[in-house]
């Protein structure tokens, strides 16, 4: 069977390419997708063990049977990746704002969204680009996402959330793509909830399920010249 991989971030920049075709057996697995990618691809090598394999915007385990047209995708350490890309089954769509963009995030536009008549407490967390980062003067940040899985990942985010503090009224995950100056917001959540403790506790659940799961990459270009990728440490 004739399958696609789609790259991202370094093992993209490694390999030189968006994507690679392979040709594998009826019946094989993502453990003999790895192993042929790693005998037709030496520049895989350094990256050997880092990388997860996402099938259908899942992540999928070493013994996972592929099909000819699955969508897969090697997600470099930077980021993780999300078990469903169904909305929360307990809350109208509506109750939810997901989105990456392409530009500055309109902060306005989510805390209007999380607005709402039982809501006493509206919490919000904006991480910004800082400037220097393990020692190094940074110019500016890049950010690059397997799009439909990332926000796949915010909706189960999203509805993880409403497990953890029930009492959650609204949701907004807003991401930016693309170059980011320093001094600007990468990423804002916005919760809100009857009481400010439910909407503490709802918008830090959040942002920390983000950096530990969502399929997003960040480069730094460094004063100094050159760049590198990131990884989160967060990430699992």
């Amino acid at each position: 069977m004739e399958l696609n991989v789609r790259l991202f971030a370094g093992l993209r920049e490694a390999l030189r390419r968006e994507r690679l075709a392979v040709s594998l057996p009826e019946g094989s697995c993502v453990r003999d997708l790895v192993a042929r990618l790693a005998q037709e691809h030496p520049a895989l090598a350094p990256h050997a063990g880092r990388f997860a394999v996402a099938v259908n915007l899942a992540i999928a385990p070493p013994e996972h049977v592929l099909a000819a047209g699955d969508e897969i995708a090697l997600l470099p350490p930077v980021g993780g990746g999300s078990t469903s890309d169904s909305p929360p089954a307990d809350a109208p769509p509506t109750d939810d704002l997901v989105e990456l963009v392409k530009g500055p995030i309109d902060l306005a536009k989510l805390v209007a969204f999380a607005t709402h008549p039982g809501a006493g407490g509206i919490s919000i967390f904006m991480g910004t680009a800082r400037d220097v980062h393990e020692g190094k003067d940074v110019l500016r940040l890049e950010y690059e996402a397997y799009e439909d899985m990332a926000l796949a990942s915010f909706r189960e985010i999203a509805k993880a959330t409403r497990e953890k503090v029930p009492a959650t009224k609204r949701i907004a995950i807003s991401h930016r793509l693309g170059l980011c100056p320093i001094g600007e917001a990468s990423v804002i959540v916005v919760a809100s909830c009857p009481h400010r403790t439910q909407s503490f506790d709802a918008c830090r659940f959040a942002i920390d399920e983000l950096k530990a799961k969502a399929p997003i990459w960040k480069k730094e270009l460094l004063a100094e010249g050159g760049a590198r990728w990131v990884e989160n440490k967060e990430a699992r």
